[in-house]
């Protein structure tokens, strides 16, 4: 998306609340580790790993959500 990390943020929201109830769980937890990246490259690391808990609390256990929450924690002003 060019660069625009809010720009992204906010596509990526919206695509998570359309797909909220139509899509595999798989496919939310993509696009929500998607999000927390793009929170975490927008210098949002707070907000990164609010969803990357939210992710692993779901059941989540993907070893990319877990590495991409310690880069998230260690960015932590």
């Amino acid at each position: 998306i060019d660069g625009n990390q809010e720009k992204a943020i906010e596509m990526l929201q919206h695509a998570l609340h359309s797909v909220q109830q139509q899509h595999a769980l798989t496919d939310i937890w993509t696009l929500k580790n998607r999000l927390g990246a793009t929170l975490a490259n927008a210098q949002k690391h707070a907000e990164a790993i609010a969803i990357y808990d939210e992710i692993m609390r779901a059941g989540c256990n993907w070893p990319r959500v877990h590495y991409n929450r310690g880069i998230a924690l260690m960015s932590l002003d």
